[in-house]
């Protein structure tokens, strides 16, 4: 049996952006205009890591369409 001693240091790191004020309800930000523009991130679909990750692909699945 192996005895583990615990960390002399150790470290968190938090998604500490992940908490905006007022989140935008949708997955990302489409403007109509002539050039396609669109915004993503943490601020959209939720308040969640994984929020700016579906929001990043939904934004992919946009573009592409």
């Amino acid at each position: 049996m192996v005895k583990y001693s615990p960390p002399e240091w150790m470290q968190v790191h938090r998604w500490r952006y992940a908490f905006p004020s007022r989140p935008w309800h949708e997955a990302f930000l489409s403007a109509e205009t002539l050039l396609l523009l669109v915004r993503c991130g943490d601020w959209c679909g939720g308040n969640l890591v994984e929020g700016a990750m579906l929001s990043g692909l939904a934004t992919a699945d946009e573009i592409n369409n």
